[in-house]
């Protein structure tokens, strides 16, 4: 599509012929739906939704039946196949370039402001999704979408990117033609622009790969609770790290412990809370703790099924000891966190921080409060300037009014659509001018 072309909403006929139009009724998570902590709350949505409705009544069987079918289908593996069953494929080894990533974020990004603005719950549920995904992504500064030629461009030049995968060929001449002026810096005499930017992306990536919790693993043979003198007292056996708490209920060994029963898990580390988080929480099967900088904040010890328990939490960056045991019959352990306990997602890798990073966060709060109380001195002395003022005034306004928040003027956006022209135009400019310079 050309891109100025314009293109005429279309409207399904068959639209018509619903009650509510196609506007959905229901948005369903597919990821949760064969999720064991959350798949048979996601399954038992689909059934309220279709029970009692006309054409469906003969065949719906009791609701007291609802989630042993569920559990047949997706625990004992009895129904068709998901993609959880693909066990030839690692999903590790996928990676994607910035590029990729990019656009599949901006995207993602389109879809949440489109629906954000309204107020109904398949509105609310689709949104939710799409953030995690959105989060799931690790685009932390996006930058605008580039053009789908480019896209394509981009990706002649490079290696494939999934496994098993074959090279990008065509012989279309646009794209045989422009794809050189990414892949040879000679060939548009500057340095290549997409070179840069995946060697930015590169280093990026390699720094957030770095970001882990380590992992210790503890003989728990017959324990029914977690030692009153906490797991780092003990010996550990084994020792891993990992990105992730998130191990959902299993019949096999427990994360890289080697063990599926009777096994003890300390995961150590640093996590920074993002202000917009309120609540965090551990869902365990069996025993768990929380400690954040060595204070007890969740209690989910001892043996039993699957069990959530949520805490208030501040922002900040913390010292993070999770305590957990599995006695037998599956494990679970998810570490989540969100707004609120209605909208909760799994700590995401990029939240997982330093001790470095734990000192220069408190430096930062130390310096603050300087500022605030030199701002209150200022006042107090009558010796402030209009724009310190300013900034005294908005953070007491924020005491009483959390909505408060600083209003910066909008960046003028850049246009990089003729980006290689402008570049080979001002590298002529030089070379002209060095020419009159140095001329015999």
């Amino acid at each position: 599509m050309d891109p100025g072309e314009t293109v005429t909403p279309s409207y399904d006929p068959m639209c018509d012929t619903l009650a509510n139009g196609c506007y959905p009724s229901l948005v369903i998570d597919p990821v949760k739906l064969v999720d064991h902590a959350y798949g048979p709350a996601e399954a038992r949505k689909l059934a309220e939704l279709i029970n009692g409705t006309d054409g469906f009544e003969d065949w719906m069987i009791e609701e007291e039946a609802w989630e042993c079918v569920w559990n047949e289908l997706v625990v004992e593996k009895k129904g068709i196949k998901t993609f959880r069953d693909r066990v030839d494929l690692d999903y590790d080894s996928y990676t994607y370039s910035f590029e990729l990533k990019n656009e599949m974020w901006n995207e993602v990004n389109r879809l949440i402001e489109k629906y954000e603005v309204k107020e109904d719950q398949v509105a609310i549920d689709l949104v939710n999704i799409l953030k995690g995904h959105r989060d799931d992504l690790n685009v932390e500064n996006p930058a605008d979408p580039i053009s789908y030629e480019e896209l394509l461009s981009y990706h002649l030049a490079f290696p494939p990117f999934f496994p098993n995968q074959k090279p990008f060929v065509s012989d279309d001449d646009f794209f045989v033609n422009s794809h050189l002026k990414y892949a040879d810096p000679d060939a548009a005499n500057i340095d290549s622009i997409i070179d840069r930017r995946r060697a930015w992306f590169e280093e990026e990536m390699e720094k957030k790969r770095e970001r882990k919790i380590t992992i210790k693993y503890y003989d728990a043979s017959f324990w029914t609770e977690l030692p009153v003198e906490g797991l780092s007292s003990l010996t550990p056996y084994a020792t891993d790290t990992t990105t992730k708490i998130n191990y959902q209920s299993s019949q096999g060994d427990f994360a890289g412990s080697g063990r599926g029963d009777f096994v003890g898990a300390l995961f150590e580390g640093y996590l920074y809370v993002d202000p917009i988080i309120q609540t965090i929480c551990v869902m365990s099967d069996d025993g768990s703790k929380l400690f954040l900088d060595d204070v007890l904040v969740i209690d989910n010890d001892k043996t039993h099924a699957p069990r959530r328990i949520c805490a208030a939490v501040s922002d900040g960056v913390y010292k993070l000891d999770l305590e957990y045991f599995e006695h037998d019959r599956g494990a679970t352990l998810i570490l989540e966190w969100g707004p609120s306990q209605s909208n909760l997602r799994v700590v995401p890798p990029r939240s997982w921080a330093s001790l470095d990073g734990q000192r220069r966060y408190r430096e930062l709060m130390r310096l603050n409060e300087l500022l605030e109380e030199d701002l209150r001195t200022l006042k107090e002395t009558d010796l402030m300037g209009p724009t310190t003022r300013a900034e005294f005034n908005r953070r007491k306004r924020l005491t009483t009014n959390p909505e408060e928040v600083r209003k910066l003027s909008k960046g003028v956006k850049k246009d990089f659509l003729n980006f290689d022209e402008i570049l080979k135009e001002r590298k002529s400019d030089q070379l002209n001018i060095a020419r009159s310079m140095f001329a015999a």
